[in-house]
């Protein structure tokens, strides 16, 4: 009887040991599957005025009738040293990310780097490499020597922009490798 019981004790402890293993690798794999697909957007900066600052991911496709947009707004102050301005889209990607850089007031932009991830892909934006990668709307310019962006008003009105590139896309998607220029 003492063997029988001692036996069938054993068998339980054995076998839930097993299912709390079980359970501990699903959480974690699961973990990571989630990490690995979101969409985050990392900018250093400086600016000479204070605005707010809007991440649009634009067009995103739920399904064969619906689009939706999420814009993260950013309350930007006035500092002599670099900010960071960090952006979680979550799981969504679409073919339109902008960066606007407010539109109250006219200033200058000083970017260290502008990081984009999307699952294990990544490109690191460097000020010198702006152009590569994002498109410049006509109400923000770059000097090429200080690469400092500045704000401009046209006709009064305001709304300065960059726009990622489809080949910037492509690279976080996976559609194309990055080459890497110097």
């Amino acid at each position: 009887m003492k063997k029988g019981l001692l036996l069938f004790l054993l068998s339980i402890v054995l076998l839930a040991c097993k299912n709390e293993q079980t359970q501990i690798t699903k959480t974690s794999s699961q973990g990571v599957e989630d990490i690995t697909k979101e969409l985050k957007v990392k900018i250093k900066f400086k600016s000479t005025k204070a605005d707010n600052f809007k991440l649009m991911l634009n067009n995103i496709v739920k399904d064969e009738f619906q689009t939706k947009n999420i814009h993260i707004i950013e309350k930007v102050i006035v500092n002599t040293e670099m900010e960071t301005l960090n952006a979680n889209f979550g799981e969504n990607i679409s073919n339109k990310l902008i960066i606007n850089f407010g539109n109250k007031e006219v200033k200058t932009i000083d970017f260290e780097s502008i990081d984009i991830y999307y699952g294990s892909n990544s490109i690191n934006i460097l000020p010198n490499q702006l152009r590569k990668f994002f498109n410049l709307n006509k109400f923000i310019s770059l000097d090429e020597t200080s690469y400092f962006l500045q704000t401009k008003k046209i006709e009064g009105k305001h709304n300065p922009s960059i726009i990622l590139k489809q080949s910037a896309i492509n690279i976080l998607t996976g559609k194309k490798k990055a080459t890497v220029k110097k």
